[in-house]
């Protein structure tokens, strides 16, 4: 009989009812309700969404450019890489990467070093996913 109550009976309901009150409590605080409208504020008018997204990256690249360890720099990589036969040979990843800078510099000239960095990861990502995806470089001619 005890048992029917334990797992029938008001213990469970009371359990529930506090759980939710404590979730309708907690979702249901001024804080959230403001985070919420601000977020629809943003998706309701994209420049200004924009123009947050630019304002928090631009504090974030004060803070990288005081830092005692930044270098304004953009690695592409070794130049010279060994070919099969092992000789030197000029690297096609880094001659890729480092055309896709000046590409980039020459349309948009206002770029940093952090962005080239920035688009260099995802050049990164999407070279892993292709040799994942196909196999190695040199069977199926990815660069």
């Amino acid at each position: 009989m005890e048992r029917d109550r334990i797992f029938h009976g008001s213990t469970i309901a009371d359990g529930r009812e506090r759980l939710h009150r404590r979730l309708f409590h907690r979702f249901s605080s001024p804080s959230l309700a403001l985070v919420l409208r601000w977020k629809r504020f943003l998706w309701e008018s994209p420049r200004l969404h924009g123009f947050a997204l630019e304002l928090c990256s631009f504090l974030h690249r004060i803070r990288a450019l005081g830092s005692a360890g930044y270098r304004p720099s953009c690695e592409t990589g070794l130049y010279f890489e060994l070919d099969p036969r092992g000789f030197l040979a000029p690297n096609k990843m880094t001659r890729s990467r480092s055309g896709c800078i000046q590409k980039l510099h020459a349309c948009q000239p206002w770029l940093s070093p952090a962005d080239w960095n920035l688009i260099l990861k995802g050049w990164d990502e999407g070279y892993k996913f292709g040799v994942e995806q196909h196999g190695t470089q040199e069977s199926r001619g990815i660069l």
